[in-house]
């Protein structure tokens, strides 16, 4: 089905306005539009609408994603950036320094004890002070309310955890900073980060969205876990619930260590790489004869020689007693 620009247009200028909406919000903007335009709507002809869209929006490096609400089934679209650093696109309503504490946040979150993908926001708020430069924790605060209130952060009962607005734009991103944290429901091929099952076997690697879970298992006569065929009694995670060791504190710890680490290697490959192009090229205004490079003296093999004229030595007065 062909669709004129005109209509499209005016979609995407009204769907600006939102970015993240659900299904039926989408539905009613696309129903706007056919009847400003005086063209017949259809609800059927929206997913081959939105085919299209994005062939357009493809030029731009843009995209309308859909996914979907892992508790619920709720189907989202997002607007979304398909090129270059995908939270850095964020710095059209975050400073430098908020888009470094989202990062800082998101790594904590993903690293969570037992595959929680939460943090409470006590711990949150303190890891404020550990990012550089330092934001005061009442900033922190409202960064973190405003994230919230525009669907990039959850706040379930004081557990804050990634949104669904957070997955879809973020996606490529996760999936290649975090490989091996980063999951996807076994069902849908979708990111599980909250309200998801995972299966009791040590080492399947299934998880289930909750509302995939139900849909699944409500036409089968047994459950059964979809890859490893033991008794599916899948571990409900990602609920907004408090336990032991979600806080993320310990997530925190780990992370830090591994910056620490990663720093200290960094400063050591610089500093190899500086001392190899100094032999290698010495500085810009050195001439091939100044080209030397610094080195700790050798020692003579009488540590208490001392050189005088060529070919002699004498011996160093010892200290009395």
């Amino acid at each position: 089905m062909v669709f004129p620009d005109k209509l499209k247009r005016l979609f995407i200028q009204a769907y600006l306005l939102e970015r993240f909406s659900t299904e039926e919000d989408v539905l009613n903007v696309y129903q706007r539009v056919c009847e400003t335009l005086g063209r017949p709507y259809v609800r059927e002809d929206l997913s081959s609408f939105i085919s299209s869209m994005n062939q357009t929006l493809d030029t731009i490096d843009m995209e309308l994603r859909r996914g979907h609400a892992p508790r619920d089934g709720t189907t989202y679209y997002a607007l979304v950036n398909t090129n270059g650093d995908e939270v850095a696109k964020m710095a059209t309503e975050c400073t430098p320094t908020e888009i470094t504490y989202f990062k800082h946040l998101i790594e904590i979150i993903v690293h969570a004890d037992d595959d929680v993908y939460e943090l409470s926001s006590t711990v949150a708020l303190s890891e404020a002070t550990r990012i550089k430069p330092a934001m005061a924790k009442r900033d922190a605060e409202a960064f973190i309310d405003r994230m919230i209130k525009n669907k990039w952060l959850v706040d379930r009962d004081g557990l804050i955890s990634m949104s669904l607005r957070t997955i879809l734009e973020l996606q490529t991103y996760l999936k290649d900073q975090y490989p091996d944290r980063i999951l996807e429901c076994t069902l849908c091929m979708e990111i599980v980060t909250t309200d998801y099952e995972r299966c009791n076997v040590a080492n399947c690697q299934t998880r289930l969205h909750s509302y995939c879970s139900r849909q699944y298992f409500s036409r089968r006569n047994q459950n059964n876990c979809p890859s490893c065929q033991s008794e599916w009694r899948g571990i409900l995670l990602g609920t907004g619930e408090h336990r032991a060791g979600n806080t993320g504190r310990r997530a925190s710890r780990r992370v830090s260590a591994s910056q620490s680490t990663l720093s200290l290697q960094r400063d050591e490959e610089e500093e190899q790489e500086d001392d190899e192009n100094v032999i290698m090229n010495g500085t810009a205004n050195d001439s091939p004869e100044d080209m030397v490079v610094d080195r700790p003296l050798r020692r003579t093999r009488d540590r208490d020689a001392i050189p005088t004229t060529a070919g002699s030595s004498r011996k160093r007065p010892r200290r009395p007693l």
